[in-house]
């Protein structure tokens, strides 16, 4: 029998409890759980808050705190090209890890799986997984792609998301182009509300 392999695909700009909770539930699935920092796509540019490497940096520091053993933490796209795309990626890790020994996954928030048939070559994700891990998402209950197979994650709390903490954070500070002291506590995934009160004053 093969070992199941997701992969988890995130901007994660910034990481946060949320993502964190979702990779913990994904480890406790799943054999082996590749979580996939990606690049910020053109059209989010001008919205960016943390660069690659304070994100990548983010997201392992969380792992390793939390002792996901079984969870690795992807730099596969530090430096591609804005042509690349989440299906590059996937095929990467298929390379990667082969055939043999696992069968392949793709995690996603319900969010993300309502536009699922606009992501660049869908079929091709789909004809390359086992089936989609959609979580649920509070507003996104419904209307989903319609004949995909996909395995449906109620048993999480996602109230939280990176959009909602760019705006909250911009309240906080005016200065948003250095986050170091900031994403280096872990103390900022664990609890925002702390470390969201704190900010104005480490500036």
């Amino acid at each position: 029998m093969k070992n199941k392999l997701v992969v988890f695909g995130l901007t994660a700009d910034p990481f946060h409890k949320g993502h964190l909770e979702i990779i913990k539930n994904l480890s406790k699935r799943f054999d082996k759980v590749v979580v996939v920092p990606t690049t910020i796509r053109y059209y989010k540019k001008n919205v960016q808050m943390f660069s690659f490497n304070e994100r990548y940096n983010s997201i392992l520091e969380a792992i390793n705190s939390n002792n996901l053993q079984n969870v690795d933490v992807s730099d596969l796209e530090r430096n591609v090209p804005d042509t690349w795309r989440f299906v590059d990626s996937l095929m990467e890790i298929k390379k990667t890890f082969g055939q043999e020994d696992y069968e392949y996954y793709v995690a996603m928030g319900s969010d993300s799986f309502q536009k699922f048939e606009t992501w660049c070559n869908y079929q091709t994700i789909l004809d390359n997984v086992e089936s989609l891990v959609v979580f649920k998402r509070p507003g996104y209950e419904d209307n989903f792609p319609q004949n995909i197979k996909y395995i449906y994650i109620e048993d999480i709390n996602l109230d939280i998301s990176s959009t909602m903490l760019r705006e909250r954070i911009k309240e906080y500070v005016n200065d948003i182009n250095d986050f170091d002291t900031m994403i280096d506590d872990i103390s900022f995934i664990d609890g925002f509300e702390n470390e969201l009160d704190n900010i104005e004053y480490r500036y």
